[in-house]
């Protein structure tokens, strides 16, 4: 029997078979814990010298620390004050007035830079209330609290699902967590991200253990940001698994069933909002430069030139990606625990989130998912299978670090040559060469 080698069974030959070489050769592990280490190092120290220098709840260029909850906190406070359809009202250039006024006389006397928005529906105050009975730093260090239990948590039901992880300590596969930069973003933005992976995480095991109908409802909890669901809600259809679409559709409609009874005029206001919620990715000073998905991709390379073009491509990229999961799912035979539906559903994720209007650094993390799935089924002396999918995934480490500022770098000498502003968003295309790389390789 053919022992596996780094490069895998089926390595890929010419110029692009000498790069996977070469980066296999890098990437070594002992030398990625070196490069994490180099890269984590100043990036801490910069973290910390920013919060040293803020002043209250402000760090130190200006913004609100755990920004994003801010606006979490803001939607729950709202609603608690049954103003919470007064906060949809965005206003000519989306300021949110009602929001940047409560803001305001939060933080007073500091002043914030911008507003934080909470453009989630209704609903989503279920999962926020329980942060906003106290005041915001509070609120804070207890959703940092529940975003490592849903992260700790996570990592105990991969566990006790794929044995290749039981072999590796709880709390090495929890550090291993922290060498990622989108982990670090997520913890200092506040986000929700840790809270998603949970969710998935959930719809896994539960598929994976062929709990269909328990995988739908789980997966209906992401109906505050439905959009993450559409590539699981797709395999469930290509693979006819009505009960869990059943399950699904189900739990879908009981949260916006709960989010209306609570807060009937602010739902009707949220429906109002969302046709718009589009044009608010192209307000003037929205940082696209920071969005990984084929919308981010298409808007940095052709809204200088045109939006309808950047749509246009942006269409064809979720459409060409759905399509083409969704064909490889009627191809794959339904064998849960496998290694090849898991790599496919690894894939499916990846590519999946891709499909996200708005995926920035912080969602990234999720990605920490499909990665332990397809690490689980690496062969010995092979992580992640070895080839192409062990060098995509360093290059895919390396733009979370790089990728945003290199995009910004391109839209200034674009600029400063008169031929922009664009920049080709390397992350996008980095995340997308890798699900293909596992679809490809997922029988070696």
């Amino acid at each position: 029997m053919r022992r596996p080698t780094p490069l895998g069974a089926d390595a890929p030959t010419g110029c692009y078979g000498s790069w996977v070489a070469w980066i296999v050769r890098v990437a070594t592990p002992q030398r990625m814990r070196v490069y994490t280490g180099l890269m984590a190092a100043p990036m801490l120290c910069g973290l910390a010298w920013n919060y040293a220098r803020g002043s209250g709840l402000l760090d130190g260029s200006g913004n609100v620390i755990g920004g994003d909850f801010l606006a979490f906190y803001t939607g729950a406070r709202l609603f608690l004050a049954g103003r919470l359809a007064e906060s949809y009202q965005a206003g000519d250039r989306f300021d949110f007035p009602a929001q940047v006024a409560f803001q305001q006389e939060l933080l007073a006397p500091q002043r914030p830079t911008g507003v934080d928005a909470f453009v989630n529906p209704p609903h989503a105050v279920l999962f926020y209330l329980p942060f906003a009975g106290s005041s915001y730093a509070v609120g804070l260090a207890l959703w940092w609290t529940a975003g490592l239990a849903a992260l700790a948590l996570s990592i105990g039901l991969l566990r006790r699902e794929l044995p290749a992880l039981r072999a590796v300590p709880a709390w090495r596969l929890f550090a291993a967590c922290w060498l990622f930069l989108p982990t670090w973003a997520w913890f200092g933005y506040g986000q929700a991200t840790a809270l998603i992976l949970l969710i998935c995480t959930g719809f896994f095991v539960l598929l994976r253990r062929g709990r269909d109908g328990w995988a739908g409802a789980c997966l209906s909890c992401l109906a505050f940001k439905p959009q993450l669901a559409v590539a699981s809600a797709l395999l469930l259809l290509a693979r006819g698994r009505w009960r869990a679409l059943a399950a699904g559709a189900g739990g879908t409609a009981a949260w916006l069933a709960v989010g209306y009874a609570l807060a009937p005029d602010a739902a009707r206001a949220y429906l109002a909002l969302v046709p718009r919620l589009g044009a608010m990715l192209r307000v003037q000073g929205y940082d696209t430069s920071g969005v990984q998905s084929f919308f981010g991709f298409a808007a940095l390379l052709l809204d200088a030139f045109s939006a309808r073009a950047a749509d246009l491509l942006c269409a064809v990229l979720v459409l060409g990606a759905l399509g083409w999961l969704a064909w490889r799912w009627w191809r794959t035979p339904w064998r849960p625990g496998t290694s090849r539906w898991d790599r496919m559903i690894a894939a499916t994720f990846a590519i999946g989130w891709l499909a996200s209007p708005q995926l920035y650094l912080y969602d990234l993390m999720l990605l920490l998912l499909p990665l332990a799935i397809v690490w689980s089924h690496s062969p010995p002396g092979a992580p992640l299978g070895g080839g192409p999918v062990l060098a995509w995934t360093a290059v895919v480490w390396l733009l979370a670090f790089l990728g945003t500022p290199l995009a910004r770098v391109q839209l200034y000498l674009s600029s400063a040559i008169s031929v922009g502003p664009f920049a080709v968003q390397l992350a996008t295309l980095a995340i997308l060469a890798w699900g293909v790389e596992v679809v490809r390789r997922r029988d070696a």
